[in-house]
């Protein structure tokens, strides 16, 4: 709630700092003492439009700072996220400083701010009903939250908003996933004609470095063939041969290992070698059996390797990385297939979750047509009492063709105040007053669920007096039993309603005029009734009348 106001330099005020209770603040006085200086300063404190005019003469500047306390349960999370600004001790305090040369600071918790995020803040903690910039009743965002909480639709709300953001994310990921295919559809041309060229060339792992492999050999079968069969002589058909003279020394040395056993290490090991190289033999005339002398096979391979060696060249690309360079492509091709599918995919996902959020919407929209048509009817019994007997205030709700977070229903708060009168937007055929009454009403009925927790009401009760004007003190001091409230007004008959009376006095001297608000005691506040009822001239019939008439209220 609003705590205190300090104001200095501002208009008429050169210093004055002004306390606010829970309750039923009323602000009394006389025409132009500068009654309405305290809402118009509460008013450029939270972001309004001002210009140098309201800095005091002779001043540099005017500055005004407003304390407030905050509600445990107060809702203030998403503005911290996205400002860093943390209300602790749950005590918030907003200032604003503007200079002659139209040179406007900001603070929030003394961070330095923006105007618009002093303004986004001011939403969470005050709420004007009259002709304030801060009438936030006119905004059609306003009407549908009011609207929302009269009705409890929270339950609705959230999965309606749960249902757009999960739409909204499917949405971005498919123009994601499009834009990337609309990129890669002009390599799919270039893709299709690279890939045409290596599937002609039938490429296969490691299959160059056996070409190289069998080039080496054919290039070399002469030599090969000459010397293999030299060494399978030399090893074997000769006489003598290698093997046949290992043969007769393993004899030997058998025999003499008869007589001494520390030659048979040696005696086995000639065994071994003579079968290692028999065995080597074997290989040899293998190779030298199967060897061919074929020009036509070597041609081949080197017009096989050729034709590698150009395709490496044509891909700019090593020829022993050819085929990794394929399978690459390959992999993009795949990779472009698959970003059709996951599209498809998506395009499926995203039907059913316009599907699921469409219904949710049109059952939340179901729900507010039952709760327009409840509030508007209690409003319109209030309005009545309220001194519009003929007045009609109608709740107009219409379902848009747009998906949004909250919905898809466009709202429209609606009135018609007098006979002859066409229906219209209450910012069009409503005055101060009667926009103050309406807020009343609908704040009455909805004060229960309100996220602000100081309501403003300014010339609530102008054009009214009597019966109405008492109703109209009753209401609001009904109503500051749910919250905070502040109301300016120029009847008896409201302030004696006041939990706190606030009287504002000008006092001028031959060089200057300033303002007072002066908080009453009773007796003050008695005092002030009876002068409002008398006029200036105090009588005691009127003192008496005024204190009776609190002593009333009180109990």
């Amino acid at each position: 709630m609003l705590q205190e106001l300090l104001i200095r330099n501002f208009t008429i005020i050169d210093k004055i700092s002004v306390s606010f209770h829970e309750g039923l603040n009323v602000i009394t006085g006389e025409t132009g003492a500068g009654k309405s200086i305290l809402l118009d300063a509460l008013n450029f404190v939270l972001g309004g439009r001002f210009d140098g005019k309201i800095i005091r003469t002779n001043a540099p500047e005017c500055e005004v700072t407003a304390v407030f306390t905050l509600k445990q349960d107060q809702e203030l999370a998403a503005f911290t996220e996205e400002t860093g600004i943390e209300f602790e001790n749950g005590e918030c305090y907003l200032k604003r400083i503007l200079s002659k040369e139209g040179r406007s600071r900001a603070f929030i918790n003394d961070s330095p701010v923006t105007l618009q995020k002093l303004k986004q803040l001011g939403l969470y903690l005050v709420q004007f009903y009259g002709q304030h910039e801060h009438q936030t009743l006119l905004k059609t965002e306003t009407q549908l939250a009011l609207v929302d909480r009269y009705g409890k639709h929270d339950a609705q709300l959230d999965n309606v908003g749960t249902l757009f953001s999960s739409h909204q994310d499917i949405c971005m990921r498919l123009k994601e996933l499009k834009d990337a295919a609309s990129k890669s559809a002009d390599n799919n041309k270039l893709l299709e004609y690279q890939l045409a060229e290596l599937d002609a060339l039938n490429l296969e792992a490691g299959e160059l470095n056996q070409l190289y492999e069998e080039q080496k050999q054919l290039s070399n079968a002469q030599e090969l063939l000459s010397k293999s069969g030299f060494v399978i002589n030399m090893l074997r058909d000769n006489e003598p041969s290698v093997l046949g003279e290992l043969k007769g020394a393993h004899k030997e040395l058998e025999h003499l290992t008869q007589f001494s056993k520390s030659l048979g290490n040696a005696n086995t090991l000639l065994n071994e070698a003579y079968t290692l190289i028999e065995e080597a033999v074997m290989d040899i005339k293998d190779f030298h059996e199967h060897l061919e002398l074929d020009p036509e096979k070597l041609k081949d391979i080197e017009n096989r390797i050729d034709a590698l060696h150009l395709g490496a060249r044509k891909h700019h690309v090593q020829p022993e990385q050819l085929f990794e360079h394929y399978q690459a492509l390959k992999n993009s091709q795949n990779q472009n297939l698959n970003l059709d599918a996951d599209i498809k995919k998506l395009e499926q996902q995203q039907l059913q979750a316009e599907t699921d959020y469409l219904k949710a919407a049109k059952e939340l929209s179901q729900l507010r047509a039952k709760t327009t048509a409840t509030l508007s009817t209690k409003v319109n019994q209030y309005i009545h009492k309220l001194g519009m007997p003929q007045g009609k205030f109608a709740i107009n709700l219409e379902t848009k063709e747009i998906m949004q977070a909250n919905g898809m229903d466009h709202i429209e708060f609606r009135a018609q105040l007098n006979p002859g009168q066409a229906e219209a937007s209450m910012s069009d055929v409503a005055s101060g007053g009667e926009l103050s009454r309406i807020g009343l009403a609908i704040a009455l009925l909805t004060g229960e669920t309100s996220l602000v927790p100081t309501l403003i009401f300014d010339e609530v009760d102008v054009g009214v007096s009597g019966a109405v004007a008492e109703m109209i003190g009753q209401l609001l001091r009904d109503l500051g039993k749910k919250m905070q409230v502040v109301s300016v007004t120029h009847l008896a008959q409201v302030a004696v309603y006041a939990h706190q009376h606030l009287l504002v006095e000008k006092h001028q001297s031959k060089d200057s005029t300033n303002t007072s608000a002066t908080p009453l005691d009773l007796e003050g506040r008695a005092k002030a009734l009876a002068q409002i009822l008398s006029g200036q001239e105090v009588t005691k019939d009127a003192l008496k009348h005024a204190q009776e008439w609190l002593k009333k209220v009180a109990t």
